[in-house]
């Protein structure tokens, strides 16, 4: 059977494994950085190695591609069919600035369920179409999901609330879908194209829309 390629960005410490091996050393900070939803794990079973793994369902092949929270290479993310971020002021600044590329954010955050204590905004308010619970079984869980990978590759938004659905079954806390899940799967591939080109076309640009969107 020929498998689907499905691409996602994590662009959060916390996933990567990043932020538990800063704190290995320093018992206070790590004590820090559990109050925030820090924990042990592995994203599907593997460690992060190189910026990019594979993993295999029976239908597809994700390329799961994890980069540090300032990461800004617009030819990489452009090709991901979603995102991963996390909710401090600079991601949520980079999360903002990408709005109107039609790439579907999650935020995996702490904050989950409610407004970001460092904006004040919720996670429509700031461009995420997913509200994710901060832990390594709820991610593992939904990229492991063939209904989600399906309905995410087609871009459907029913299939993609259904999948969600399904996939909540198994979960203590559910992922939520946000009213901004409509709006970022209404813009059309040349939109896309066109945002992607205006928005890239000064690699400086992107930095500077980032710090623009950041302290708004």
């Amino acid at each position: 059977m020929k498998k689907t390629n499905v691409n996602i960005m994590i662009v959060t410490p916390y996933l990567t494994g990043e932020t538990l091996k800063r704190c290995q050393n320093n018992p206070f900070e790590l004590l820090r950085q559990r109050m925030y939803g820090l924990e042990e794990g592995k994203l599907l079973g593997k460690e992060v190695e190189d910026n990019m793994f594979q993993f295999n369902t029976r239908k597809h092949r994700l390329y799961i591609n994890a980069r540090d929270s300032d990461f800004q290479d617009l030819d990489i993310i452009k090709d991901s069919h979603m995102l991963v971020t996390g909710c401090t002021i600079g991601q949520e600044g980079f999360t903002r600035a990408l709005e109107c590329t039609g790439i579907p954010i999650a935020r995996y955050s702490s904050f989950y369920g409610g407004r970001s204590e460092y904006t004040n905004r919720s996670a429509e308010k700031a461009g995420y179409a997913f509200d994710v619970p901060k832990n390594y079984d709820t991610i593992n869980t939904l990229f492991a999901s063939e209904e989600f990978l399906e309905a995410l590759f087609n871009r459907r938004e029913d299939l993609l609330r259904r999948a969600i659905s399904n996939v909540n079954r198994s979960l203590k806390e559910p992922i939520l879908c946000t009213p901004y899940l409509s709006r970022v799967l209404a813009i059309s591939p040349e939109e896309r194209a066109q945002q992607f080109a205006k928005i890239g076309k000064d690699p400086q640009n992107f930095s500077k829309l980032i710090i623009e969107k950041s302290i708004e």
